[in-house]
């Protein structure tokens, strides 16, 4: 599609702003070279001069030296007046446009220089995506067009219309500039598959036990650990962002009403209402699928009733209440969870209350007049041990050999849930919150026996929660019987992993480890933008981003054992191009008259240890527009349903830290073979305009 012609640029630029449009998230070449020079033109006279331009180009992370500039300009300066009107900046910007070069792959898929039709284009399509992409000709008709930059009402005149087989030989075309547009349409050709991105596709019905959840750690805090502040927004982002596990500590309020804060700290509280209030406004903003409250509870008698209000008053019919577990006496036993988990499907729409049933603390002085009435005696763990008398943030370091497995199954001081626990406010769990407690905690026991190996989990007499620190994770999932043992546990009860004691910066763990083991709940501070939540938003990007992911059959079978030794079968080879780069930013918070940026890109596998691997190109010179590496990396994938796939793209520098420039994750079981797009997000996992061109290959065939 061409832009109007006519002597003065202003004309010619407002005739092509009425032709133009945005195409879906990405502007075509003709719209960017439009909205780029009406940029450029801050006096707004209709031409750009040689200093205009060169703002421009900077901007758009294009370093030319000023000799090549200037004869550029003069290149494209065809009236020599010394300025470029659009249609003179058309064709220098033309000349430097970031699209990826495909000429060869194209003329490869026509029979005819003059284009490739509909066939052709079908026929390209599931040959490059190795059969995932098998569009009927109407459907290749209908992308043409539109990368034609036709209308969609000149698109839906032409579909109505009568059509044959016959008659769609001659045309519409694909040109070779529409070819690029269509093969940088992040709606059509993205990376992942565009159904398992946005739809909810996977069996919703089975237990909760049998999904990865998305988690989150002291989820109202703002910062780190020790300082910040606690916030409702902080909640309703990361609602916003995906997640479907929220954590409250609640402590008593000096009002009457339970507040929210990390206990101990110089942090600073929030009223509980407000969390609440948070979570009922955004809890089904991402997803329709249930939203699990964790609270860690220090509060007393009186302001657990007063939660208990709250969270009816706050969520209505949408707070669910179980009905209590059936002894077969006729009344309900509130003490015990359920015999086996709802479904997320059962539990759509609905706010699910985890805590613990604080075991009452013997001789414990009473708060509240020293009454005991409305106080429920429940063990909180399986078995007689007593409630953890460690300090604050027990530490125990992820590659920690301090201790070993036999003596960590004996330890209680580092995997309760209540990191904060103040043992002297442990009087018990009021019964009317103990009803709304669907979830229950208790503490995670097991025996390790040194000559097998094997972990014996003891069996909880109901369908539970556990919770363990990163430290107790990383040694129950290593390779062989703690991982396998782990995992057939995690089948039937929830395993939630939190971070250790001494993250005080908020910083995280590597969560692929316990997703490896079947643990559900991975709980991640989603406070600080790292690779780790990258990893957590790559694989909650599965299942349309609805929290919630179906764990991979071999984990939920009976013979599970893919941990008796290393996997050693290579399920396929997967190979990663990664050919060039657009539009990438400069470094957040950096001007446009800053340096252009020296971009380099770190390819990761994620997944089982013995398929991890990473990747780094070497870093292209002064060039964020449209740097070229073509650069191929081979991966080995066992595991390919565990598996993830990272792009990290970083500015090289000489001296000090190289800055962050754009990530993105995707699961290689949603990996769409073939030329690629592969839209990259800032830390905060915002979308930028930015992408990689790519290209992936299977052996023998895409998992």
């Amino acid at each position: 599609m061409g832009c109007a012609q006519s002597k003065t640029g202003a004309a010619a630029a407002r005739a092509a702003e009425e032709r133009l449009g945005q195409r879906g998230r990405y502007l075509s070449f003709d719209s960017r070279c439009l909205a780029e020079w009406k940029a450029g033109d801050k006096n707004n006279d209709g031409v750009l001069s040689l200093k205009e331009v060169k703002k421009v180009l900077h901007k758009l992370n294009v370093a030319i030296p000023e000799r090549e500039l200037r004869l550029k300009f003069a290149e494209f300066d065809a009236d020599g007046n010394g300025t470029l009107d659009f249609d003179e900046f058309q064709a220098l910007f033309s000349a430097v446009q970031s699209l990826p070069d495909m000429q060869k792959v194209f003329e490869r898929a026509c029979a005819s220089n003059e284009g490739m039709i509909a066939e052709e284009l079908s026929r390209y399509l599931l040959s490059s995506s190795m059969s995932k992409v098998d569009l009927t000709l109407l459907e290749c008709v209908e992308l043409i067009l539109k990368h034609e930059g036709a209308s969609e009402r000149e698109i839906k005149d032409f579909l109505d219309s009568d059509i044959d087989e016959e008659s769609l030989q001659e045309g519409p075309v694909l040109t070779y500039e529409g070819f690029q547009r269509l093969l940088t349409d992040n709606e059509f050709n993205a990376i992942m598959d565009h159904q398992m991105h946005f739809q909810v596709y996977q069996d919703m019905t089975q237990p909760l036990s049998h999904y990865f959840i998305s988690s989150s750690h002291n989820t109202y805090l703002t910062g780190n650990q020790m300082s910040s502040e606690s916030s409702g927004t902080a909640v309703a982002r990361a609602l916003k962002l995906g997640v479907r596990v929220i954590e409250l500590d609640a402590w008593d309020g000096s009002d009457g009403e339970p507040i929210v804060n990390h206990g101990h700290t110089m942090c600073k509280p929030v009223p509980m209402r407000e969390c609440l209030k948070a979570i009922k406004e955004c809890a089904f903003e991402a997803s329709e699928y249930p939203v699990i409250i964790t609270i860690e509870n220090h509060c007393s008698l009186p302001q657990q009733k007063v939660q208990v209000d709250m969270l009816k008053s706050t969520f209505g019919d949408h707070l669910f209440q179980w009905p209590g577990h059936d002894d077969g006496s006729g009344k309900p036993d509130w003490t015990r969870g359920p015999d086996c988990w709802l479904s997320p499907e059962d539990l759509k729409g609905k706010i699910v209350i985890r805590d613990k049933p604080i075991k009452v603390k013997q001789n414990a002085k009473r708060a509240s007049d020293g009454a005991t009435e409305g106080i429920a005696t429940v063990a909180s763990d399986v078995g007689n041990s007593k409630l953890p008398e460690a300090p604050e943030n027990t530490v125990v370091e992820p590659s920690s050999d301090i201790m070993s497995l036999s003596s960590l199954a004996l330890n209680d001081e580092d995997d309760d849930d209540d990191e904060d626990v103040d043992t002297a406010k442990s009087l018990g769990v009021d019964d009317q919150l103990l009803k709304v407690m669907y979830i229950k905690n208790v503490k995670l026991k097991f025996t390790h026996e040194k000559a097998s190996q094997r972990v014996d989990f003891k069996e909880p007499p109901f369908a539970s929660s556990s919770s363990i620190v990163e430290g107790k994770m990383h040694k129950l999932t290593k390779a062989g019987y703690p991982m396998r043992d782990l995992c057939e546990y995690a089948q039937r009860h929830l395993v939630r992993v939190y971070p250790a004691g001494s993250r005080v910066d908020s910083s995280n763990y590597d969560p692929v480890s316990a997703w490896n083991a079947g643990c559900q709940l991975v709980a991640l501070n989603y406070q600080t933008n790292s690779l780790p939540v990258w990893l957590n938003q790559g694989r909650f990007s599965d299942n349309g981003g609805c929290g919630y992911v179906l764990k991979p059959s071999f984990q939920l079978g009976d013979s599970f054992t893919p941990w008796d030794g290393l996997p050693k079968d290579v399920v396929c080879e997967m190979t990663v191009s990664v050919i060039s780069g657009h539009y990438l930013p400069k470094p957040l918070g950096q001007s446009d008259s800053s340096e252009v940026i020296d971009p380099y890109v770190e390819v990761s596998l994620h997944g089982i240890e013995v398929d991890q691997r990473r990747y780094i190109t070497r870093h292209i010179d002064d060039n964020g527009f449209n740097p070229s590496w073509n650069e191929t990396f081979k991966f080995s994938v066992r595991q390919p349903e565990l598996a993830l796939l990272s792009f990290v793209v970083n500015d090289h520098d000489l001296v000090g830290k190289d800055d962050f420039i754009g990530q993105r994750v995707v699961p290689v079981t949603a990996i769409v073979p073939g030329y690629r797009m592969v839209q990259l997000y800032h830390k905060n996992g915002a979308s930028q305009d930015s992408f990689l061109f790519v290209r992936i290959g299977f052996s023998p065939s895409p998992p």
